[in-house]
């Protein structure tokens, strides 16, 4: 038996249509089984709910919960508003590591180094290699020794 959206097919006896639950735009077997939700509804694992869960972001095109990236407990579409425990934020996105452009541990947040030029630096911020034609002074890059 084949039914007309927004109705599914009961295929038990007696076969007929019948009408998705609200809010569930579309829905397959069993009229909890949202495959669509009505605008103001997003699906996540076959249910319509007025908002998401921590680690998915609201797609108001698409009405669903989408996954954040990873690492990141709360998101937007483009970018990270809060880590999981035990990672680090940088520049929108949450890291297990600090990355190498900014190594710089502080609290939850990972930072540049402390010095221009520098290419890696220690916890403290101090650089521990300078870019090429630089020399390290006291954790600093400088273009001239002193």
């Amino acid at each position: 038996m084949n039914c007309t959206l927004p109705y599914y097919a009961n295929t038990a006896a007696p076969l007929a249509c019948y009408p998705c639950q609200l809010p569930c735009k579309t829905c397959i077997t069993y009229y909890t089984s949202c495959t669509s939700c009505y605008n103001g509804y997003y699906l996540l694992n076959q249910i319509c709910s007025t908002s998401c869960p921590n680690n998915y972001y609201t797609d108001s095109i698409n009405n669903t919960c989408t996954p954040c990236p990873n690492f990141c407990a709360t998101c937007t579409s483009l970018s990270c508003l809060t880590c999981t425990a035990g990672s680090y934020f940088y520049a929108g996105t949450c890291y297990s590591s600090c990355p190498t452009n900014a190594p710089f541990v502080y609290g939850i947040y990972c930072r540049n180094c402390l010095a221009d030029r520098c290419l890696v630096c220690n916890s403290d911020g101090m650089c521990s290699l300078c870019a090429p034609n630089t020399f390290n002074y006291n954790g600093m890059c400088v273009l001239t020794c002193p």
